[in-house]
């Protein structure tokens, strides 16, 4: 009888232990993840990024980290303060942009970006209607424009609407990006028919550190910088298929690319200027016999324009500095691959395997019994991981294993 007392109590015990450390683990996951990535470096030493799952079926997920295979090849084509007078005017006007786009797009390139703010003053409605020509030749037209927050805001353009997503489609907290609601210059030109836009600069708002902003709020949905744009097109990868959450990563579909961002919405980049394959100044395409071959780049799949004129605001100057950073810190990222999902296992089974194995370490008279039960309980945890996916909480495994030490033996008197 007083065996059997003896036995209860230490099962209850352990059952209440157990119990605590489940409820303890539903409001505080990261002990789990903790013990989740510890056990999977030793059985998957090759799969160095953890994270939490995508949705509530799936508890964490783990995948491989590689570089890209090869640099994708491009071009900047470079516009400046025009000392020779190749162009119309300073900045170039739409006639300008209109003959290098259509000599340009002789090449074939599959993407091209503007980052210089196309703005003008007085426009030539023929000109700016073979710009709107020229650029449709391209399969990917990016333009940039600068946008900015104030107390009265207007409708967003229909090609940075088309290159927009809803911020019901993001996860986690949208409230820390940063807010606008116009464009800067009431005159900008942002593209038309398939084109995209994005912003180059956010007027206004100071990036925190060294963050290079790549999206922000506008009303209900999420605009992003041309140029990280132009790293999707560069990649054919559809904006509706990106996986984002705001303060961990953006994931791309294609090929498994990551890019780590900050709660606002930033990727890190040194202060280092990109490189580029090729750099051409713009004028060189004045002449309609010219191709990009001619320069050494043959298989060239991008094109960047920057106009870097003296007499814009240095602020919009730097910022297309940091555009060419930026898609370099965005062609040096990783890719995951060999992605693995672990799934939660069901309720009334994760508690029916704590129960069980509480009352066996109750049962077992013998702190060397105990021991047993507790390796043979912990080699069946990791068959059914490593086999089955299956990720049974083992905060109440170990809880429970742990108070069982303590408790008194079947030889205590």
């Amino acid at each position: 009888m007083a065996v059997g007392m003896k036995m209860l109590t230490r099962a209850l015990v352990l059952l209440l232990v157990a119990a605590c450390a489940t409820i303890a683990g539903v409001f505080e996951k990261s002990g789990e993840f903790t013990i989740f990535r510890a056990m999977t470096s030793v059985f998957y030493p090759q799969h160095g990024w953890h994270t939490f799952g995508d949705d509530r079926d799936v508890l964490f997920t783990m995948a491989k980290l590689r570089q890209r295979s090869s640099p994708r090849e491009n071009v900047l084509l470079e516009f400046n303060d025009d000392p020779e007078r190749y162009f119309s005017n300073v900045p170039a006007e739409p006639i300008d942009y209109a003959v290098v786009l259509q000599n340009v797009s002789q090449s074939k390139p599959k993407a091209v970006m503007i980052g210089a703010n196309l703005t003008w003053e007085k426009t030539n409605e023929y000109a700016v209607t073979a710009l709107d020509a020229a650029a449709a030749k391209i399969p990917q037209m990016i333009f940039s424009a600068v946008v900015h927050r104030s107390p009265q805001g207007e409708e967003m353009p229909s090609s940075m609407m088309k290159s927009s997503l809803p911020l019901v489609q993001l996860r986690g907290d949208a409230s820390t990006l940063p807010v606008v609601n116009r464009l800067a210059f009431a005159n900008a030109y942002c593209g038309t028919g398939e084109a995209w836009c994005g912003f180059s600069l956010l007027e206004g708002i100071k990036p925190q550190g060294e963050g290079f902003p790549l999206m922000a709020r506008w009303g209900e949905r999420v605009i992003f910088s041309s140029t990280f744009l132009f790293f999707l097109a560069e990649m054919n990868q559809a904006l509706a298929d990106l996986e984002i959450e705001i303060g961990k990563s953006i994931r791309c579909s294609v090929d498994g690319t990551m890019i780590l961002i900050d709660e606002f919405g930033q990727m890190k980049i040194t202060g280092k200027r990109g490189k580029t394959n090729t750099t051409i100044m713009a004028h060189e395409f004045i002449d309609k016999n010219k191709s990009l071959d001619q320069f050494g780049s043959a298989k060239v799949e991008s094109v960047m324009m920057m106009d870097y004129c003296q007499r814009q605001s240095d602020e919009i100057f730097q910022a297309q500095a940091r555009m060419a950073m930026g898609i370099e810190a965005m062609r040096e990222t990783k890719v995951l691959g060999g992605r693995m999902n672990f799934r939660r296992v069901p309720e009334h089974l994760a508690w029916l395997f704590t129960g069980s194995f509480a009352l066996i370490m109750a049962a077992c008279g013998k702190r060397s019994q105990r021991c047993v039960a507790a390796l043979v309980t912990s080699g069946l945890w990791i068959l059914g991981i490593c086999i089955f996916g299956f990720w049974v909480p083992y905060l109440p495994l170990l809880s429970a294993a742990m108070v069982s030490v303590f408790l008194p033996t079947s030889d205590a008197r």
